[in-house]
């Protein structure tokens, strides 16, 4: 006897990448790494990001080998060091965000802004390059 319809097994594996997914975010949030939004748009992505207690100046983005980094560095008053905590939730030092966007995006039209503690980033999309095709000569 067969309790489940043979096609139903197959219906597990998008609840495990649902719970990947969501143990990735839970993981990524409890080691203070920013949380971030991605939303694609025709011909671009907008990113936000929320970097409470980030100074713009400590604050530094980069895209590299098609990575786009976030690197913020957040610190606390060095009296704090002194003081006994009896919990202690916000973190301090630097928080780094990896994102491959490979070779989708034109690195010179990024556009980053950073107001209250949230970081929007715009990224254009670059133009899909149509498949070169180079004929060979047979002789």
């Amino acid at each position: 006897m067969n309790l489940f319809p043979r096609d139903s097994l197959f219906d597990f594996w998008p609840l495990m990448d649902r719970r990947r997914s969501q143990d990735e975010e839970h993981s990524a949030v409890s080691m203070g790494l920013p949380r971030i939004d991605i939303v694609e748009e025709e011909d671009k992505y907008l990113l936000s990001a929320d970097l409470p207690g980030v100074k713009k100046e400590d604050l530094s983005i980069t895209l590299a080998n098609g990575v786009l980094r976030i690197e913020a560095r957040r610190s606390e008053a060095s009296e704090t060091k002194e003081k006994h905590f009896i919990r202690k939730e916000r973190h301090e030092g630097v928080f780094v965000r990896n994102i491959e966007v490979g070779d989708s995006l034109n690195a010179e039209q990024i556009d980053a802004h950073f107001d209250n503690g949230v970081l929007k980033l715009t990224l254009p999309k670059v133009e899909p390059k149509a498949p070169v095709q180079d004929r060979i000569e047979i002789h």
